[in-house]
């Protein structure tokens, strides 16, 4: 069989079979027929998708021998288009880079190793003998095929074709063929053999709990045997229930060699033969089964990684992950293997590599599981926050189904804490938890294994263990250092499910040496032999376990029932970055670095600290205070003073103080500032933001270091404005300052002032997504900023050309980078390291977590409810802004738009999305989405639109938008002119309307003695006029939190979040008295957002956590 004719894709319903020039469904239906280039240019995408491919590269490629223009291309997209059932617009498939080329954006899986199902159930039928890959029934096979229908057989055929295809629907749908096979057929032996096996897996995935699992799958076995089951299929699927349900090595040993001898070829049964052995140390066995169960192309994907798995229990680490990248290469995005390879990486000090590893694979279809392994990378790392976190959500998971408690036990192994991670393998071990199974040689705990309580429960995991044999090995499948034996058609028709070359290749391929490796007494380093000794000697034989095959379609089930992050690697700005965590504790909430970089100071819980980078020592400069927090610090040139900005936890106002380092009593400066301080290079002037409410003003002023003799520098009216954190050159020139414009667009950009003229200017040729602080380097021209660029979710530290605008990261990773603050040569920064995790969760009667994962910020810019029974959410799991639709029960999870920000609403009829996107040049405006067809229309233009909230009859929506202020409109669902609605405060945001659609309450914010006041505001839909406002402490401005607002049935209470002492709870104010009172009472955590159901008595929630501690960056080679 040619490599063409082998080339087979499948994307969404879609396969794509190159060899047979065939484009179909997987159901089977063939589509229509593709123009010959069109075929070819599909064939092309799908082998590249993922990636921007040129219209020169596609050109190259389809059309490489004559000379053809662009619109040949654009016509044969058109027709791939035409046949997927895609518009131009909606990118399901192929997305269109203008002025670039095109991208085959969807999940492109290859499945060659997986034959065509009606192939497959050919070469399975009895009366052609039976394919000794799958099925090692040869005397059952004949004897039932002749009791039961054809149909009747092939039907189980195929359920087993399903189940070896190893995806979760694919499953799913073994179960189902199964159970209406059973139905039908109720003394079909091997069909009960079958659902053994299915039962066991539902139980390892948690689906089940084991005493009423296993109960099941011990039936179904019985009942096998009762019908006169004598197969290979058979004795394995009885021998994976002794060894899952009752840990009985010795009967599944002797059951698998029961099947061997019937059909010594079943690599079903050589496959759970090798795990046997890998469970009780015998390596070489293990790897001599292993190597003999490649015979089967339909679980080619799954014995390969024995290989790889044999390795890790042996411990040789390096050749784990040397053969997880052979499996890699021969199945790209084969799941188990790259999590095979983490295990390893973990061992061998690369625990970054692993969890970046584990979070590629967190978002991906079927990644989810994932998340039970990456909890002990972190703790690792030394992460400890995030390592908790992890356990929290398995622990939440275990509310709802069976998740082992060995996975919380590595986590707390990896911490140190010995009494809670046995407390929870003893718990483990009393449930008959397979996952047991894994603790006997597992390198995660061996630093339990001196502790007498850990010891004795490995002892009664293996107590049925048996002597190793290895003479039985080689009776069975005979001398593995002769050459390896291929499959041979036998007198009863039995085949290899590939040809002889083609099996030959797939195996050597896998071997660097091009051969097969010796299977009995292969070489292991002395340390591998050391420590293979130690741990023999410590209970007869422990070994760690996987049962591969069951492994994989659990997880699979697990990710499908339950539920990529990528970021492009810029070119660096620097050398080599080595982080070290000033605290550790959280709470850190500024930071700064003198300009020598001997000290850092960092406000942390409401106090100052100063650090000395040399000595280590640190010391309390400015004790904490309930009532003050600290919002800005500065070093003075010199590095002689540190300069703090408080202001009272009730007021807004912010007071610099300066505080020589070696202590004293803090002398106030100046009062009124936004943002932080700068000062001139010789000490003498210090610049700053000031807000002017009355003037729809943000001026730069300069006064004496003293804060004598202040003077407007410039000035910014709105909607343009400084956003307050000032830098001054080296050279004393020139002032930078971030800024917000609406110049072709709401964007953020830095601003350059003239420090003698005042005038100002912009850097050129980036408009950034946020801009925070930034620190000027020695020449002048350089500066480190804190921004956030298209390419990206969060702020990360960049450096900056202040002349040509020319940008290249110093950091690239998921955290968000704040209030950072470089050393004058470039070598030092400090910054506040910002993460926050945050899951949907839906609060009724019942508690249910409806995402997971991290660093997706899952719901924190919209939660919505439909009325079909499908809730949407905003998330980062794809690495991007954008919205995201799910049953209420966590099944059918989609990503709906590509990207989106600043909120979003549904229709009460649920057919229509209104969300935020970037529309023409750079502006932010509303589009609405038909959720039936995908199509996608502006609604608003030219201006900055936000946060829409519908009208009950769906023709209207009120949304924010941004000019002078934050102004409230109302819009039509088919376009138009916006009427204002609301004008009446300076920020007037989150609008919601009522259930009647007479009132619309919304966020508000106004200035009061020079303090900003936030509350709730509350208008008349009809005349457009205020009818009350209330000052509340909603979270109005905070970074976190969304000032989000929802109604009560009926209208006589609002529900609003509020921030306290850095917890949020849900409250709720009686607009007749303006009585405020909580609805939810956390003690910790944060609330981002929520959703009150319509007319209903639930609520969802984004909840999580918001972690927050300095880090002191150095750069190898200077900025």
């Amino acid at each position: 069989m040619s490599k063409e004719s082998k080339e087979i894709y499948e994307f969404g319903p879609f396969r794509l079979d190159v060899g047979e020039h065939i484009l179909k469904r997987v159901d089977g239906e063939v589509k229509c027929a593709l123009p010959e280039k069109a075929f070819q240019t599909l064939v092309v995408l799908a082998r590249n998708h993922g990636r921007l491919l040129t219209k020169s590269e596609l050109l190259d490629a389809v059309w490489a021998d004559s000379f053809v223009e662009e619109n040949n291309l654009d016509k044969a997209v058109h027709a791939i288009r035409h046949v997927l059932g895609e518009s131009a617009k909606s990118d399901t498939y192929i997305e269109t880079v203008r002025k670039h080329g095109y991208r085959f954006v969807i999940e492109v899986r290859r499945v060659d190793s997986q034959f065509d199902l009606n192939e497959a159930v050919t070469g399975l039928r009895t009366s052609g003998g039976n394919r000794v890959g799958i099925l090692g029934a040869p005397t059952e096979s004949a004897a039932v095929g002749a009791k039961l229908s054809k149909t009747a057989f092939e039907q189980y055929q195929q359920a087993r074709v399903k189940y070896y295809q190893m995806t979760a629907p694919t499953t799913l749908e073994a179960r189902e063929m199964i159970a209406e096979l059973l139905r039908t057929n109720p003394d079909f032996a091997l069909a009960h053999s079958l659902s053994a096996e299915l039962t066991t897996l539902e139980v390892i995935v948690g689906l089940k709990w084991p005493e009423t699992g296993f109960a099941e799958a011990r039936e179904s076995i019985a009942r096998a045997y009762e019908l006169g089951a004598d197969s290979a299929d058979f004795y394995s699927a009885a021998a994976y229930v002794d060894l899952i349900a009752d840990w009985d090595f010795a009967a599944a040993e002797e059951k698998l060699s029961k099947a061997l001898a019937i059909n010594p070829l079943y690599s079903t049964a050589n496959r759970m033969m090798a795990e046997v052995n890998m469970f009780q140390c015998r390596h070489d066995s293990a790897s001599a089964y292993g190597t003999r169960a490649q015979v089967d192309e339909l679980a080619l994907m799954v014995n390969t990684n024995i290989l790889a798995i044999s390795r890790f229990f042996a411990r040789d680490f390096q050749a784990t992950i040397d053969a997880c990248d052979k499996v890699l290469a021969l199945y790209p995005g084969f799941i188990i293997a790259e999590w095979t390879k983490c295990w390893a990486l973990e061992q061998v000090g690369r625990v970054n590599e692993a969890i970046a590893g584990y979070k590629k694979t967190l978002s991906r279809p079927y990644g989810e599981p994932a998340l039970r392994w990456v909890g002990y990378a972190y703790a690792l790392a030394g992460d400890r926050h995030r390592a908790l976190d992890t356990a929290s959500q398995l622990q939440a998971a275990g509310q709802v189904h069976n998740v082992s408690p060995t996975h919380l036990a590595t986590i707390y192994a990896a911490l140190g804490e010995t009494d809670k991670a046995i407390s929870q393998i003893e718990r483990s071990f009393e449930m008959r938890d397979p996952w047991m199974l894994w603790i006997a040689a597992d390198p995660r705990f061996d630093n339990l294994r001196e502790n007498r309580r850990f010891d004795e429960i490995v002892k009664r995991v293996l107590e049925k263990a048996t002597p190793a044999s290895e003479e039985k090995v080689t009776e069975i499948i005979g001398n593995t250092n002769e050459p390896r034996p291929k499959p041979q058609i036998t007198a009863s028709g039995q085949h290899a499910l590939v040809d002889l070359a083609d099996w030959q290749t797939l195996i050597d391929r896998l071997d660097a040496d091009e051969k097969a490796p010796a299977a009995i007494g292969h070489t292991v380093s002395p340390v591998t032999e050391t420590m293979e000794r130690g741990i023999r000697q410590r209970a007869d034989s422990y070994i760690r376990w996987i049962p591969l095959a069951g492994l994989i379609i659990v997880l699979g089930i697990a990710a499908f029932l339950g539920a990529k992050l990528w970021l492009p690697t810029p070119k660096s700005a620097a050398g080599p970055v080595s982080q070290k965590r000033l605290t550790t504790e959280g709470g850190a909430t500024r930071a700064a670095i003198s300009p020598d970089g001997r000290y850092a100071a960092v406000a942390q819980n409401a106090a100052l600290i100063l650090f000395d980078l040399q000595s280590g020592d640190e010391r309390v400069l400015v004790p904490a205070s309930k009532d003050i927090r600290i919002m800005t610090i500065t070093f003075s040139p010199n590095g002689a003073d540190v300069y703090f900005g408080t202001r009272r936890v009730d007021q807004t106002l912010v007071s610099i103080y300066r505080m020589p380092l070696t202590g004293g009593e803090p002398i106030k400066v100046l009062d009124d500032i936004y943002g932080s301080l700068a000062f001139s290079p010789d000490g003498q002037k210090i610049a700053f933001v000031r807000r002017y409410p009355e003037l729809n003003e943000y001026a730069l002023l300069t006064a004496d270091s003293d804060g004598s003799d202040p003077n407007k520098l410039a000035t910014s009216r709105l909607p343009d404005r400084f956003d307050g954190s000032p830098a001054w050159s080296a050279d004393g020139g020139k002032i930078v300052c971030s800024a917000i414009r609406l110049d072709g667009g709401f964007h953020f950009t830095i601003a350059t002032i003239d420090a003698l003229s005042g005038t100002v200017d912009y850097v050129p040729g980036q408009r950034w997504k946020s801009v925070g602080s930034m620190s000027w380097l020695a020449d002048s021209r350089s500066i480190v900023v804190a921004a956030q660029h298209d390419d990206s979710i969060n702020l990360q530290v960049w450096r900056v050309d202040s002349e040509t605008g020319a940008a290249s990261r110093i950091t690239d990773d998921s955290f968000v980078y704040e209030s950072i603050s470089s050393s004058t040569d470039g070598r030092f920064i400090v910054a506040v390291k910002v993460r926050q995790t945050s899951h949907v969760w839906i609060l009724g009667d019942q508690i249910v977590q409806l995402t997971a994962g991290f660093d997706n910020y899952d719901g924190f810019n919209g939660l919505a409810w439909s009325v079909d029974g499908n809730i949407f959410y905003h998330s980062r799991a794809n690495g991007r802004d954008t919205i995201w639709r799910v049953k209420t029960d966590g099944s059918e999870a989609a990503e709906i738009t590509r990207d989106a920000g600043g909120g979003f609403a549904i229709s009460p009829d649920g057919r229509t999305l209104v969300f935020q996107d970037k529309q023409s040049a750079d502006h932010l405006g509303l589009q609405i989405m038909n959720l039936a067809d995908g199509s996608v229309r502006s609604l608003t233009r030219d201006m900055t639109a936000s946060q829409p909230s519908f009208f009950p009859d769906g023709k209207r929506l009120v949304f924010s938008r941004y000019d002078t202020k934050l102004s409230l409109y109302e819009i039509s669902v088919d376009g138009g002119q916006p009427k204002l609605l609301s004008d009446e405060f300076r920020t007037a945001s989150t609008p919601s309307v009522s259930p009647s659609g007479r009132l619309v309450a919304f966020a508000i914010n106004r200035v009061q003695n020079g303090n900003v006041q936030s509350g709730i505001g509350v208008a008349d839909s009809v005349t457009k006029k205020m009818i009350s406002s209330h000052i509340v402490k909603i979270a109005l401005g905070s970074q976190y939190e969304k000032s989000t607002i929802q109604w009560s049935a009926d209208e006589s209470e609002v529900y609003y979040l509020q921030l306290d002492n850095s917890v949020s709870n849900i409250m709720k104010l009686k607009l007749a008295d303006g009585t405020v009172t909580n609805v939810t009472n956390f003690t910790d955590g944060r609330i981002f957002n929520f959703a009150v159901e319509p007319g209903g008595n639930r609520m969802l929630i984004s909840r999580g956590i918001v972690e927050r501690d300095a880090s002191l960056l150095q750069i190898d080679q200077p900025l």
